[in-house]
């Protein structure tokens, strides 16, 4: 007698093995490829703007306030240079970083960069080698301010300079419209890699001109102070992201760039461990005036390194890729790009300080000396030459 199960079953047609093995296969996949990009969608919602922050209108008010508080203490105003006008740039010329685009395609963007001095011309070397020569190359239109009688009444008060330098640029972003975007850099320590229509092409197109973004690095500093390495609440890191902030280089509206200043400036009154006579950093001011707002508030990180990349341990070491014509940029292999500006913080600087492909035993090319020399840019709201400032840190021709 043939047992139910023999006289029941019958072995599955090719056909149907075949769309029963498909569909399988396709499940697994399916499911793999989603939990593969949970951590991009997680950092997608991360730069969105999340509900329940500051309108702009209650973002106005506050700066208000601000404003008139910085007035109050520092009558006068800074010798900041009128706004440019709105002028569209060609992006039909880039080369690299940017993807093939329509000759009819322009932007408005009026992106002004700011680099904070709080050393005046005590340390123009540091300025020449790095920031004003790499900006003169690239076609950056600098504007340096910190270091004349208006700043130093700001600055006199505050032992740690690197912590003058937000309110410094408080000061100055009090005098701008609140959607006027601004990059803002170190002024001894940033490398310009790119043209500046690549950078307003990112920050305007790219990047669809968000409200604030910080720089990032592989090393968490400072560790000494609380909430700023571990115990807050960070944003999550995409693959191949670099996760702390760095507050080197900075960019976004001058309305919201104001807003986290003015938290920034409130957490720097706790001190350092309760002892409101040591002032804290700005990085550590920022971080963690960041990381307690960025959610409510749709604040942004550069975690993939685009806009500004810095090479301290332990992030490897970057390559250098030929750009012809004696040229070479930095190649960031942990985000996998060329970032369009080098912060070499710490113990950057003695890693790449001369290996600019621009120098030349400490000096600027003579080679290069004629283009970088009429580059104009502003110094505490007046036109100056890079040669009346680097004269000295230029081969002879």
């Amino acid at each position: 007698m043939k047992s139910l199960a023999l006289t029941t079953f019958s072995p599955p047609r090719p056909r149907a093995t075949r769309l029963l093995f498909i569909t399988v296969t396709v499940t697994i996949i399916v499911s793999m490829s989603f939990m593969c990009l949970l951590p991009s969608l997680r950092y997608r919602y991360h730069l969105a703007n999340e509900p329940g922050g500051n309108s702009q209108d209650s973002r106005h008010k506050l700066n208000q306030l601000t404003c008139a508080n910085v007035s109050a203490r520092y009558p006068g105003k800074p010798p900041i240079k009128a706004a440019a006008s709105s002028v569209s740039f060609d992006v039909t010329s880039f080369v690299g970083s940017v993807p093939r685009i329509s000759p009819q395609t322009t932007s408005k963007s009026r992106l002004r960069a700011i680099s904070i001095n709080t050393m005046g011309t005590e340390l123009p070397g540091l300025m020449c080698l790095s920031t004003l020569f790499s900006a003169a190359l690239n076609n950056v239109p600098l504007e340096i301010y910190g270091s004349n009688a208006y700043f130093e009444r700001i600055s006199e008060g505050i032992s740690n300079k690197k912590s003058a330098k937000m309110d410094i640029l408080q000061s100055i972003l009090c005098q701008l419209d609140p959607l006027d975007p601004i990059l803002m850099v170190d002024a001894f320590d940033v490398i310009f890699q790119r043209p500046w229509d690549e950078i307003e092409y990112l920050y305007a197109k790219r990047w669809n001109s968000p409200e604030f973004v910080m720089s990032t690095e592989s090393n968490c500093y400072p560790r000494f102070i609380p909430k700023v390495c571990v115990g807050n609440d960070f944003p999550p890191v995409p693959p191949n992201g670099v996760p702390f902030i760095n507050s080197g280089v900075i960019v976004g509206k001058a309305g919201a760039m104001l807003e986290i200043i003015g938290h920034a400036l409130e957490v720097r009154k706790e001190g350092i461990f309760g002892n409101k006579t040591k002032v804290m950093g700005d990085q550590a001011a920022y971080a963690r005036a960041y990381y307690d707002h960025y959610r409510r508030k749709g604040f942004m990180m550069d975690h993939l390194s685009e806009l500004s990349s810095s090479p301290n341990p332990p992030k490897p070491a970057f390559v250098e890729l030929d750009g012809g014509n004696g040229r070479y940029f930095w190649w960031d292999p942990h985000t996998r790009n060329v970032p369009m500006i080098v912060h070499l913080n710490g113990n950057g600087k003695n890693m790449y300080w001369n290996k600019q492909y621009y120098l030349r035993n400490g000096k600027l090319k003579r080679e290069l000396r004629e283009q970088v020399s009429n580059y104009t840019f502003i110094f505490e709201g007046e036109t100056a030459t890079v040669e009346g400032i680097c004269k000295d840190w230029m081969e002879l021709n």
